[in-house]
């Protein structure tokens, strides 16, 4: 399985639970579309043959605009929610995420050569909760420029951790540190980083994902 496939399946499962439907919190589908995302999403939907009632641009500011409702009837937009169950929309959110994991490994290989399985799904993560442009690795290797992958991917978590914290995020919200530590989780035990030790099913946020048996495979720095 490719890593980016990987990725999708794992993240999704943080992100919201698996599930393709609005989140009630601005976001939408698998990996919490929002914004441009959204909108680039929709726009693949359409674009392969899928129906919507209104202009394509005018979902993303609503779903964002109505995060601030008190009820999450209130706060999702219900069309979005049926749409979410057309397999053509599904296929279309998981090839969505998909590319959003390869550009989330991309970036990250401008600064290292990542090539274990583990190092790039904590890339995608980073990616996917803090953006695809966050800094954590170039700040680790500015800190330390000789370091191993396994040493690296290490000193990055523990800057995320670190903004997390001077945030005010790490202590208000329990499931971003439940989240951080089983990517810590892991590491600790997996020392090769391949992810083998976790196949054919790893358990995510307390539901068991298949992410197969075969070695999984990464993106390659060009």
């Amino acid at each position: 399985m490719k890593i980016e496939r990987v990725a999708t399946l794992v993240i999704s499962e943080w992100e919201h639970s698996g599930e393709y439907t609005c989140h009630g919190d601005g976001a939408y589908g698998l990996i919490g579309e929002q914004g441009q995302n959204l909108t680039s999403l929709l726009h693949l939907y359409v674009h392969n043959g899928g129906h919507l009632k209104k202009d394509i641009s005018w979902y993303a500011p609503e779903l964002i605009k109505r995060a601030k409702n008190k009820t999450r009837a209130t706060r999702i937009i219900k069309e979005l929610d049926t749409v979410a169950a057309d397999p053509l929309m599904q296929k279309c959110q998981n090839a969505a995420a998909e590319t959003y994991m390869q550009s989330a490994i991309q970036h990250q290989l401008e600064f290292y050569p990542f090539k274990t399985a583990l190092a790039q799904l904590i890339l995608c993560d980073m990616g996917v909760n803090n953006g695809i442009w966050n800094k954590y690795v170039k700040d680790a290797l500015q800190s330390a420029p000789r370091q191993s992958e396994r040493q690296l991917i290490l000193s990055a978590m523990g800057i995320r951790i670190k903004a997390m914290k001077d945030h005010g995020i790490w202590d208000r919200y329990e499931g971003i540190r439940r989240r951080y530590g089983w990517y810590m989780g892991l590491w600790k035990k997996d020392k090769n980083m391949t992810l083998a030790p976790f196949q054919p099913r790893i358990e995510v946020n307390g539901r068991k994902v298949n992410i197969g048996k075969d070695p999984i495979t990464v993106i390659e720095a060009v």
